[in-house]
């Protein structure tokens, strides 16, 4: 009989759990969660608390579900309930209540751990250690037609997964991060097309496909969510997401040095000092020193 593996997760007297952080159980194993026997606690109707979707429900970050135990606590031994960790990874929270614990739950007393994503390249398997990954910057590519000969140069020096910048519409800055638009693919991939938002994806998710089953190449992507263009159509409706001298009165001294150095700007440019020596096109250290 083959054992499963077990990874025990034990509770402090007030709830938090011994150790918060760096849980990182791996598929098919069990995590217990433990009171040890003694504890007060175990006599209070404890209940763990997580999101983990464990019977392959949809994530949602905030549905917390309770986990159920068919063990019952005698005093003799430890109040223990079991999570199977399946096939979903992410990262994940859990938490113990009782019946007059505080709530909200502070988050001192919230655990996390994290289930890596389980890999493989045309069936096989491939460990976590194994990976060796390079990163592209996607608006540097060029259209996605043109790709393919990138990515068969990568496969032929060894690397076995490609991590793509972002591949959403850029903003007027055509930072990597700072995106108009997070529901379309960048005109970058897809110039002068005709495709709709749908097709385009599924051009993507072609490709995405040639490059592991022909080159054997894994992909990931990233994106940072609190990052937009400063032309994102989202700023006007949500003018309150980002900083201003309305929700943050203590930037407006750097506010108006900002104004005041870009209006002395806009006068150089006009050649409005041009009467002390400033030229709007000026290369001596003289003229910088007049500045």
């Amino acid at each position: 009989m083959t054992s499963t593996l077990t990874y025990l997760v034990l509770f402090k007297p007030d709830g938090t759990p011994f150790y918060r952080t760096g849980l990182q159980p791996k598929r098919n194993t069990v995590l217990r969660f433990t009171i040890p026997s003694g504890d007060d606690l175990c006599l209070k109707n404890p209940r763990v608390m997580t999101n983990y979707p464990e019977k392959g429900d949809e994530f949602k970050r905030n549905k917390f579900v309770e986990l159920t135990s068919s063990k019952s606590y005698n005093g003799t031994k430890d109040w223990s309930v079991d999570l199977t960790i399946k096939s979903y990874p992410g990262a994940f929270d859990y938490y113990l209540i009782w019946d007059d614990s505080p709530d909200p739950v502070p988050d001192i007393r919230i655990g996390h751990f994290t289930v890596n994503p389980f890999l493989n390249i045309k069936g096989q398997t491939l460990p976590i250690n194994a990976i060796s990954v390079v990163s592209v910057v996607t608006k540097f590519l060029g259209p996605l037609d043109t790709w393919e000969d990138h990515f068969k140069t990568i496969s032929k020096t060894g690397y076995n997964m490609v991590h793509f910048t972002p591949l959403n519409e850029p903003g007027s800055s055509q930072s990597a991060y700072a995106l108009s638009d997070l529901h379309k693919l960048s005109s970058k991939i897809f110039p002068n097309s005709t495709l709709s938002e749908k097709e385009k994806r599924e051009k993507l998710k072609e490709f995405v496909k040639l490059m592991e089953e022909k080159y054997e190449l894994l992909t990931m992507t990233d994106l940072v969510l609190n990052h937009v263009a400063e032309n994102t159509p989202w700023l006007g409706d949500h003018p309150e997401a980002t900083y201003s001298i309305e929700n943050s009165p203590h930037l407006l001294p750097a506010y108006e040095l900002d104004e005041a150095i870009l209006r002395f700007s806009e006068d150089i440019g006009k050649s409005a000092y041009k009467d002390i020596g400033i030229e709007p096109t000026f290369t001596s250290v003289e003229t910088k020193n007049l500045i």
